[in-house]
């Protein structure tokens, strides 16, 4: 599976970057943006070289950075993620956007990702570990589960990331679920049995 780097969350899919993206950006540019449906992206990619040439944001670097560290773990991360959820997903290439945004969104149907173009190399290893769980989670669990409310499901969802990183402590208020998953991974015979032992968990 091979993956390619974009500079910015943004050129690409313009929804995106006014919902996720747009932190950075001044307001008469994304009222221009969505007037002109994303037709001239000229002067948003102008923008978007001189906020990198003025916050010292070494796009390229951090690129070749991301390339060489998915080449290098990605066969392992996805072989640990097919071993736990027993399913392969349909991506052929994964898609990683550098992003200044806080939050990293992501769309596994379309198969990308964002990282944070702050990011140090073990934050981008972590950011992979992490969305890529979502990607296989959502190939197995679906989007929601009539026996849980939306907020459970997707308590339920992140949790599950502390499976295959040991030290990830993201949200305070999924911390008894994150716990609960750890111990019962060490029992459950796989992603399945685990997800079924949270449905309950959060029932109680």
């Amino acid at each position: 599976m091979d993956a390619f780097v974009y500079s910015f969350l943004g050129p690409e899919d313009g929804d995106c970057l006014i919902k996720w993206g747009s932190d950075i950006l001044p307001k008469k540019l994304v009222r221009e943006l969505i007037r002109t449906k994303f037709r001239n992206l000229s002067k948003l990619k102008t923008f978007l070289q001189e906020y990198s040439i003025r916050n010292k944001i070494q796009i390229e670097k951090t690129k070749k950075l991301i390339i060489n560290l998915w080449k290098e773990k990605s066969p392992d991360i996805i072989s640990e993620l097919e071993t736990l959820f027993k399913t392969t997903i349909d991506c052929k290439t994964i898609t990683i956007y550098l992003t200044t945004f806080p939050m990293f969104p992501y769309n596994q149907d379309e198969c990308w990702f964002t990282s944070s173009v702050y990011s140090r190399k073990a934050d981008h290893l972590e950011t992979m570990k992490h969305e890529l769980n979502h990607f296989y989670f959502h190939k197995v669990f679906g989007e929601k589960d009539s026996r849980i409310n939306g907020k459970d499901f997707w308590a339920i969802k992140e949790s599950f990331c502390a499976i295959t990183l040991s030290e990830e402590e993201v949200y305070d208020s999924h911390k008894n679920l994150r716990n609960f998953i750890r111990n019962v991974s060490n029992k459950a015979k796989g992603g399945r049995e685990i997800y079924e032992q949270c449905i309950d968990f959060v029932n109680r």
